[in-house]
């Protein structure tokens, strides 16, 4: 944080001081509005919704896939049906679509987890203190 400042003395105070005031009324907010592992629960669930959605489809997607002729021989050797390539169009479209879920219930999910104003998504009655990392500080430097 000193080498962050530039040596700024007064600056890392003045960081530490709201870092510190924070965390104060995150604790505050513990006792208030906290999520607890049922509510956690709840939250995950939610933002999953699409994801689960999405793989349900793109299962069945793929059990047809594996239904289909690859082959079509009426348009000559070795072409590829139009069925089979549309098909494997819409699978490749639902892992595009599956990964971009995957990543807003992650977002989502992290988001309303730390909150700060549910107390960084501690459980209700944790009494942990602050912990501020100065790795590589001399006591009189941190």
């Amino acid at each position: 944080m000193l080498v962050h400042r530039r040596l700024d003395a007064a600056a890392v105070e003045k960081e530490l001081f709201e870092l510190i005031s924070r965390h104060a009324v995150g604790a505050a907010a513990r006792t208030s509005g906290s999520l607890d592992s049922r509510r956690k629960q709840e939250v995950y669930l939610e933002a999953r919704r699409p994801v689960v959605a999405l793989q349900r489809e793109l299962e069945r997607e793929a059990e047809k896939l594996a239904t289909l002729d690859k082959r079509d021989d009426r348009l000559g050797p070795g072409a590829v049906s139009a069925e089979w390539r549309s098909c494997r169009g819409r699978c490749d479209e639902l892992r595009k679509d599956l990964r971009a879920a995957q990543q807003n219930a992650a977002a989502s999910i992290f988001a309303t987890l730390n909150d700060e104003s549910l107390g960084m998504g501690s459980d209700a009655g944790e009494s942990e203190g602050l912990c501020i990392d100065l790795h590589g500080l001399h006591v009189a430097e941190a």
